[in-house]
Formats: C-alpha cells, sequence, structure tokens
C-alpha cells in the first residue's frame, strides 16, 4: 500500500437492521459513540481481510447520518483513513497503531464543526474545568483524605452550546484529611508513606454568559493512570506543596523545552457545589 493512499477515502453504510422505505436523512455529530463504533467495526473488518501492507487507521470522520424504516435505524459514515506502521495480520487492533509518515507530502484535513479537538494541557483554557474537577473528584470519593493532582494527560475542548471540556488525569492522596481541612490547602501535599491513587474521566460544560457553575461530570478509578513512556503531560514535582486554588498545585514539567510561565491569576470556585 502506497503513501498516497493517506487520504484514502472509505464509504460505509452501516445496517443495523435491513429494511426499506427509509425516512430521510438526520445529520449526526462526528463524535456521536454510534458512529465512532461503526467506523471501528468497519475498519477491523477491512483489516482483517488484508493480506499484505500496514493496516487503516482511522484520519478523519467526514460526515454522518441516521435515518429509519420500518425495521429499524440506517447509519452512514463517511470517512477517511491512513495506512499505519502495523503489518496486515499482526496482532495489533488499528488504534493502536501510529501513521506511517511521509515527509514529502502535508495532508489537509478538513475541520470537523463540533467534533472534540485537543488543546495543550498546560494551555489556560483548562484551568477552570481543570479546578472543577478536581474539587468534584474529591467531593465523589468517599476517602477520608483529600486527593490533589498528580499529572494531567488528555485535553480536548468541544463547540456546543458553549465549551464542553474532557479531561484525563490522575490524582493522589495527600497528607490532609477531611476531617481536620476544609478543602485542599497549600500545607497538603502527596502522602509518601502510604501513596494512593485515582485515575478519572471529567466533562465539563461552560458557558461563561450564562453566568453559572459550570456543570462537571467525574468518573473515577482506583490507581494511577496509564501511559505510553513517550507520554505528554503535567506531572507535579517532588515536594512541591498544594496551593488553594487546585490549578496550582502542580508547575508543568515536560519532556522537552518547558513552556513560557503560566498566568497565575486565582480562580474563585465559590461555596456551591458544581451541579452534575
Amino acid at each position: 500500500m502506497k503513501a498516497d493512499v493517506l487520504g484514502l477515502l472509505l464509504a460505509l453504510t452501516g445496517l443495523f437492521h435491513a429494511g426499506s422505505h427509509g425516512q430521510e436523512d438526520a445529520g449526526l455529530p462526528c463524535s456521536d459513540k454510534t458512529v465512532e463504533d461503526v467506523v471501528h467495526l468497519v475498519l477491523l473488518l477491512h483489516n482483517k481481510d488484508l493480506s499484505e501492507g500496514g493496516q487503516l487507521a482511522l484520519y478523519q470522520i467526514l460526515e454522518a447520518s441516521k435515518a429509519q424504516n420500518d425495521s429499524g435505524d440506517v447509519i452512514s459514515v463517511r470517512f477517511t483513513g491512513r495506512e499505519t506502521d502495523c503489518p496486515a495480520g499482526g496482532d495489533k487492533v488499528w488504534d493502536q497503531c501510529d501513521y506511517l509518515q511521509d515527509p514529502a507530502k502535508v495532508a489537509y484535513r478538513p475541520p470537523c464543526l463540533g467534533c472534540p479537538i485537543n488543546i495543550d494541557i498546560h494551555s489556560e483554557d483548562i484551568k477552570e474545568p481543570l479546578s472543577y474537577s478536581l474539587l468534584k473528584a474529591n467531593i465523589m470519593h468517599n476517602h477520608p483524605h483529600f486527593f490533589i493532582l498528580n499529572t494531567i494527560y488528555q485535553a480536548t475542548r468541544q463547540v456546543i452550546a458553549g465549551f464542553r471540556y474532557q479531561l484525563k488525569f490522575d490524582m493522589q492522596k495527600s497528607n490532609c484529611t477531611k476531617s481536620d481541612f476544609k478543602e485542599v490547602t497549600e500545607e497538603c501535599h502527596p502522602d509518601q508513606e502510604a501513596p494512593s491513587f485515582i485515575n478519572c474521566n471529567s466533562t465539563v460544560d461552560v458557558a461563561p454568559w450564562r453566568l453559572e457553575l459550570p456543570e462537571t461530570h467525574v468518573q473515577c478509578a482506583p490507581g494511577p493512570i496509564q501511559v505510553s513512556p513517550l507520554s505528554f503531560m503535567f506531572k507535579r514535582p517532588p515536594g512541591c506543596k498544594a496551593m488553594p486554588t487546585p490549578w496550582k498545585v502542580f508547575q508543568p514539567v515536560f519532556r522537552g523545552p518547558p513552556p513560557p510561565p503560566s498566568n497565575k491569576t486565582e480562580i474563585g470556585l465559590g461555596a456551591a457545589e458544581p451541579s452534575g
């Protein structure tokens, strides 16, 4: 498979139930879970039939729609794929592979309006959603100690009726107990004697013009976040003390040149618990 098929267009009509007399198609967001599941299945089937070259991986979901007929739903998805470094017939699934690089070509990737986009994890944009995520995680986590930020692994932003932020991070148990402290303060630092971690995914909907607290949803599981050795993240340096504002409990550490100093303007969280 040559490099010039990096922009190969795959067209799919996924029929969950066969039937006729379909109604008019209704557009689906590119990030819809059903759309992603259909694309995943099509690529699995496509790569299973390959006998040479590299597997294809998703590059861009262009459009998706859903129609209904007498038997059920008809999902149609149009997307592009790129060749990866995973050989045909290998053990890896396409989403575990990396794109083949072609330095002679730079492919144009048209934007998918309404899709989540990755944002820099040291961006000022994630200060507010991160703060509410840490606060909500501590409220939900039934543990006698406060947990403080350990690492941020990933952040995305999506345009909805406002902005939707999705964050992936982990937290470490601190020395501060909830019975002795009302909130995380500068006295709170990681408990090195009995370390304990939780890893979390949060979704925070922000609409500043509504003058309302962001709607925050957090799901956490035991243990630190699992990342590859080449991952790029924010991490608390050892011995760094926690500050009252959750954003300030860590300083950025990168595998590469450090970013410029961030603006340390504090965020007022208020006394109310975020909804969600």
